[in-house]
């Protein structure tokens, strides 16, 4: 089985429990990641959103353990990530819909494109911006008006009013 590619290794009985109580909850967290990012994004593959985890993953691969502790350890990390791909995807969506729009009514749409872009890059920035301040769960609906409310009145108020849209 391992010459045909179908197994990893052959495991011995008395570690079979350990060994696979590792792979099934770094499958399981895997997957979870992957399937998130389908949800955003409906033409990616699983094999592509592995893919994609793999290239993110700073441990090694092969590893279910480092793996497993890599996911629990960079949750931040994978966040901001997937925030980024999110914007990606749906800043491609609007693309592949403004390339079939007909040529005619292009130049309204390119206005309305510009202004979209101008909108998402903003919206990178303002959660590139409110990054360490909120938690987790508040992520994407954080604004820079709220985290000035919750730091009160004064320099700070005005310092992250600066890059929002006018």
């Amino acid at each position: 089985m391992v010459a045909k590619g179908v197994i990893r290794d052959v495991v011995p009985w008395s570690e079979a429990r350990p060994y696979f109580y590792l792979r099934v909850r770094r499958r399981l967290a895997q997957d979870a990641l992957v399937k998130a990012l389908q949800a955003v994004d409906a033409d990616l593959k699983h094999q592509d959103g592995v893919a994609l985890v793999r290239g993110w993953c700073e441990a090694d691969w092969e590893d279910d353990k480092a793996v497993l502790a890599w996911f629990e350890s960079a949750q931040a990390k994978i966040e901001g990530l997937t925030a980024a791909y999110k914007v990606d995807a749906v800043g491609a969506q609007v693309g592949g819909l403004l390339a079939r729009t007909p040529t005619r009514s292009r130049s309204r749409t390119r206005t309305r494109s510009r202004t979209l872009t101008l909108i998402l890059t903003r919206t990178r920035i303002r959660w590139a911006a409110c990054w360490p301040a909120c938690p987790p769960t508040t992520r994407p609906s954080c604004s820079p008006r709220s985290e000035a409310r919750a730091a009160g009145a004064g320099e700070a108020a005005d310092d992250k009013r600066k890059w929002l849209p006018p």
